[in-house]
């Protein structure tokens, strides 16, 4: 498991920790003094439980965690990481509903949300992500369309569970259906 010290790493810039069969839960305070980092690779684990708070990580660019177990809802505040450019939240437990404070992710260009419990509509407010080149939110159970505004970004790759007679999400732009 990690150890709670990390947090006293307060220089660390680049933290990765991938592909180390790493266990037990992240500690929830191990990003609160982290104001230099910029790079967050800690999948390909198995850790489990919830993702904890990020908000001191403000130069954030990469955060990837997936391919772990973690089960808890999506972070309201990682609306706050404006630089944040690649977020991988995929083949998880993640549940609820993606938050309309997403919308802040203004730098955002990689979106992988696929493969966990995800429910509800996506928010209009991922259409102002003009950024945004992949995104993929299949494999959850996601209901109702997507954005009109999401298919007027320039995405080269937009993956959702709308394959079949009666899809569970309506797509006029996707890439791939599932």
């Amino acid at each position: 498991s990690l150890p709670t010290e990390m947090s006293k790493l307060t220089k660390l810039v680049e933290m990765q920790l991938y592909d180390n069969r790493i266990s037990g839960q992240i500690p929830s305070d191990i990003f609160a003094n982290m104001e230099l980092l910029e790079v967050a690779y800690m999948d390909h684990n198995a850790l489990e439980g919830p993702l904890p708070r990020i908000w001191g990580c403000k130069g954030l660019r990469h955060l990837y965690v997936q391919n772990n177990k973690l089960n808890s809802e999506l972070p309201e505040d990682l609306g706050t990481l404006h630089r944040l450019m690649s977020l991988r939240l995929n083949d998880n437990a993640l549940v609820g509903s993606v938050p309309e404070s997403w919308s802040g992710l203004t730098s955002l260009d990689h979106l992988y949300l696929n493969t966990n419990g995800l429910r509800g509509k996506l928010p209009v407010g991922l259409s102002g992500l003009t950024s945004l080149e992949k995104m993929r939110i299949h494999e959850n159970a996601l209901s109702g369309s997507v954005p009109s505004g999401i298919c007027e970004l320039s995405l080269v790759e937009l993956q959702a569970d709308c394959a079949g007679d009666k899809p569970a999400v309506q797509c006029e732009c996707c890439t791939d259906c599932y």
